[in-house]
């Protein structure tokens, strides 16, 4: 089923049964064609549930050569931007769509994953390797800044961490990257603690001591 689902997975149309077997057939994945062994693959085909079948409607008993197939992936058969903003906007939840989940069933997606990204109707979480996670995003949220303001905002100096420590300090303030080691060295060190004398063990049992006297010396 392997090369099956594979060649599935490459079309943008659905395929036939007798499409399907063609390409074994011509890449001799299959050894031996007959009809017989056509009609197994179909079946043991139409019973995956990665791989949706669409009956024939002219035909009131389907034959192995009839209706056409389509491959759903995990996701269901998102082979389209509308398919795809209609999943991520009815996701109840705001868990990621794993890219590679879409891409096993959609392997043409990166176009228009660009083109979604491109017009802020998705946000596109990506890794060293590449995308890995798919959001919804809004557009009507994304506002273009002005290039004097953002010149205004490099103009800015944002002062070190150590400056912005040194005025928290002087305002009388803590500061909440304060080292509390540190600050326990600064007021005389960190107390070791004691260690707590140890009892002397009291001896109970006084009418017995006579019992653990030792009577070696009176042995003749």
């Amino acid at each position: 089923m392997t090369y099956i689902h594979e060649y599935l997975r490459a079309q943008t149309s659905p395929k036939t049964g007798p499409e399907i077997m063609r390409h074994l057939e011509q890449n001799l994945y299959m050894r031996e064609p007959s009809v017989t062994k056509y009609q197994n693959i179909i079946d043991a085909l139409r019973s995956q549930s990665v791989v949706k079948f669409v009956p024939d409607p002219s035909l009131s008993e389907q034959k192995w050569d009839s209706g056409t197939y389509v491959y759903l992936g995990k996701l269901g058969g998102i082979k389209d931007k509308i398919g795809l903003l209609a999943h991520l906007q009815a996701k109840t939840t705001m868990d990621p769509l794993q890219y590679k989940e879409l891409k096993e069933g959609w392997p043409q997606c990166d176009g228009a994953l660009a083109e979604l990204e491109r017009d802020h109707k998705i946000i596109m979480i990506r890794e060293k390797k590449g995308p890995k996670h798919i959001f919804i995003d809004d557009a009507t949220l994304h506002h273009k800044v002005e290039t004097d303001f953002l010149r205004m905002w490099q103009r800015v100096n944002i002062p070190s961490s150590e400056d912005i420590v040194k005025k928290l300090v002087a305002a009388g303030q803590k500061p909440a990257s304060d080292d509390p080691s540190i600050a326990k060295q600064a007021e005389g060190g960190i107390k070791k603690k004691k260690r707590a004398n140890k009892r002397a063990a009291m001896t109970t049992n006084i009418h017995m001591q006579h019992l653990l006297k030792d009577f070696s010396g009176n042995r003749k």
